[in-house]
């Protein structure tokens, strides 16, 4: 009777521990992000609303553009544009990313800021252009496939790949980063027309 009694209180205080854990965690997660988000490429992982909001509004945009892991284009440093993002807008963000228990999983959201981004959407944006169009002029394009008629029958000539840049596709790409904290392109390359296109 007294193993029941003794039993009893260990199942109660362990009870009692495992309430005040999921308790505590629960409220956490109430708080704060998930500790692997980003928003606009700016890490928040950990932060209340209100810290990942001032900390969007002190980070100063870094204005280099990567091709990969290449410098593409050194922005300027003259402008002073932060990734100033709403308090509305971050609450959003963080009712998308909240969990009953903490996750790790990555994501970065994305949130366009208060700032005008002129800077980055007018000459940051020419400057990258160019200097894709600058860079194709040395690289080999594309030869799509075609069909010959040779000896009285039609013969197909396979396309042969290149390297030029896409410059569309790439920009594409761009017009939805203008926003993040740092731009960060994914090369694309001009496909030709392949023997089996329509």
């Amino acid at each position: 009777m007294i193993f029941i009694k003794k039993g009893t209180k260990w199942l109660a205080a362990g009870l009692g521990a495992v309430v005040l854990i999921c308790g505590g965690s629960f409220f956490y997660q109430k708080q704060h992000f998930n500790r692997n988000i980003e928003i606009n490429g700016v890490k928040v992982g950990g932060m209340s609303v209100a810290k990942a909001t001032q900390k969007l509004k002190t980070t100063k945009l870094n204005n280099n553009v990567y091709l990969g892991e290449k410098l593409l284009v050194k922005g300027s440093d003259s402008t002073n544009s932060t990734n100033a993002v709403s308090q509305e807008k971050v609450q959003e963000i963080f009712d998308k990313q909240f969990s009953l228990f903490p996750s790790s999983r990555s994501y970065d959201y994305q949130a366009k800021g208060d700032s005008d981004y002129s800077y980055r959407k007018n000459e940051l944006r020419a400057a990258v252009k160019r200097e894709l169009e600058r860079l194709n002029v040395s690289r080999t394009a594309p030869k799509d496939a075609y069909a010959e008629l040779k000896n009285g029958s039609v013969h197909v000539i396979n396309a042969k790949k290149g390297n030029q840049y896409d410059v569309n596709k790439i920009m594409q790409e761009y017009d939805k980063q203008f926003s993040d904290n740092q731009i960060k392109l994914t090369t694309a390359y001009t496909q030709p027309i392949s023997a089996d296109s329509k």
